[in-house]
Order: structure tokens, then C-alpha cells, then sequence
């Protein structure tokens, strides 16, 4: 459990959104300092990153904020310039597609427009077909860490959460719940939250003939002691996992949808 909560990170920070230009710059702003606390893996070399929007005027915001520090020379331009050698991508949701980050940074955007605490009805465009399919991929994106970067009260969310119809501001308020709860260790939502979100209900994956076939095809080269199938690992389902020889290391696992990757 300790090994799931530590890949995700939240925070409400109660920016407010600008209606007319469709941006929070109290996000955009946390996002670029997020960038501090990304470090670089044991091969010395940092990790992919995935800086995900809502709007695209706050895609963009984010992106002028980071080639103002460049051309600036300011403090953390170079770091910036190094993750981004290495693919840092600034995107709306639905640019999501076909991409993968080992970290995402997500800028939920929305808020209150005012001072009543009133929240924007921009937000409804979760809830059309084309905003759910974004949630949708948003929610089942594969990632080592995720930080969660919002402007949503309790209240907010809590009344999203009891809304199931609306069905992609209901997916967002499971997303920050996951995260909440797993970082404070209420197991309770957390399991609540991953079945909203389609994510890990069965203790163990169905059997699969593409795993059975891949042990089939290691078995010349890996120990059969070294390959399980059909298990968990830190609480999530595996389908096939290679165990490493040397101690403490991570096994290599294989995810549901075909590929390796280090755990």
C-alpha cells in the first residue's frame, strides 16, 4: 500500500479561474515549482513527463511560462531544458492519445470565478461525451507518479462524486479522492475510488493466453522459479512477472496491455 500511495501526489492550491481566458494561474504557476521536485533516475538521466491541462488556453499558459524561464536564463531554465531532451510534453487532454510519461503533472484547471466561492459552468464540458473520453484516459493512463494540481473544495467534490450521470466531473472527483486517500491511508475511498475508476477490482487478473505464451517463450532464458503469472504486486494485479536475481531489485512485470516494463 505504501509502495501505491507514493505514486501519487495532491494539492489543492485555490486558484481561481479566468473565464474568459479559460486559464488558472495559480496552477500554471505550482506546476512550473512542481518541476523542483522531479529528480533524476539511478542512470542519471530524469524522467519523461507528462504536463496535462484541461483547457487548451491553459496548456498553453503553462508552455509561455516555461519558454519565458529559458529565455530569461532564470533560475531552473536548464533543468527545464534537460526534461525536455528527454520529452516533456505540455497538452490538453485530449492531444493524451498515443503518448506515454513515466510522470504525469495534471492541471485539473477549473474553479470558483468569484468571490462567493462561485464555480464555473465551463466545468460542464467534463460531461459531454468528447470530455468523458478524456477523463476516461486520463484515469487509465499508465504512470510512476502522478501529481494531482486542483482548485476544487471538499464541497465541490463531494457533490461531483454523488452525481454518477455526470459522468466526467464524477470520474475527476474519484481521481483526486484516489489520491487523497492513498496518500492519507484510507483504504476505505481508496477502494471505492478504484472501482469508479475501473482500476484493480479483481485481486488477480483473468488468466491470459498472452502471458501464458510469453512465459512459454522465457522459459529458455529465465528460470521457471523466476516467472509467476496471474499474481499481485503491491497490491495490483499482474498478469506475468519476471523476479529479479539480484536482491532488493524490482521483477519485471507485464502489463495488461502487452508490454514490459521495470516495476
Amino acid at each position: 500500500f505504501q509502495e501505491f500511495a507514493a505514486r501519487f501526489s495532491v494539492e489543492n492550491v485555490e486558484g481561481r479561474f479566468h473565464e474568459l481566458e479559460e486559464t488558472n494561474d495559480v496552477e500554471a504557476q505550482h506546476i512550473i515549482r512542481l518541476l523542483n521536485q522531479i529528480k533524476q533516475t539511478p542512470q542519471r538521466v530524469y524522467p519523461s513527463v507528462g504536463i496535462v491541462a484541461m483547457t487548451l488556453e491553459q496548456r498553453d499558459l503553462i508552455a509561455y511560462y516555461l519558454l519565458k524561464l529559458k529565455q530569461q536564463n532564470a533560475f531552473g531554465s536548464e533543468k527545464i531544458m534537460q526534461l525536455e531532451r528527454n520529452g516533456m510534453t505540455v497538452c490538453q487532454l485530449d492531444e493524451l492519445f498515443g503518448q506515454q510519461f513515466d510522470i504525469l503533472i495534471v492541471s485539473c484547471t477549473y474553479g470558483t470565478v468569484n468571490l462567493k466561492g462561485s464555480l464555473t459552468k465551463k466545468l460542464a464540458f467534463l460531461n459531454t461525451p468528447e470530455g468523458v473520453n478524456q477523463m476516461r484516459l486520463l484515469s487509465k493512463m499508465p504512470f510512476q507518479k502522478m501529481y494531482l494540481v486542483h482548485s476544487l473544495s471538499d464541497e465541490n467534490l463531494e457533490k461531483f462524486r454523488s452525481k454518477k450521470h455526470e459522468a466526467g466531473a464524477w470520474l475527476l472527483a474519484h481521481l483526486i479522492q484516489l489520491a487523497e486517500s492513498a496518500n492519507s491511508g484510507n483504504k476505505e475511498w481508496l477502494q471505492i475510488s478504484m472501482e469508479a475508476l475501473g482500476k484493480f477490482v479483481e485481486s488477480k487478473p483473468a488468466k491470459s493466453v498472452f502471458a501464458q505464451e510469453v512465459a512459454n517463450a522465457l522459459r529458455p532464458y529465465v528460470e521457471e522459479n523466476r516467472l509467476v503469472r496471474n499474481a499481485t504486486f503491491a497490491g495490483l494485479p499482474v498478469h506475468l512477472s519476471v523476479k529479479s536475481t539480484a536482491a532488493g531489485e524490482p521483477p519485471i512485470l507485464l502489463h495488461s496491455d502487452g508490454f514490459f516494463a521495470k516495476s
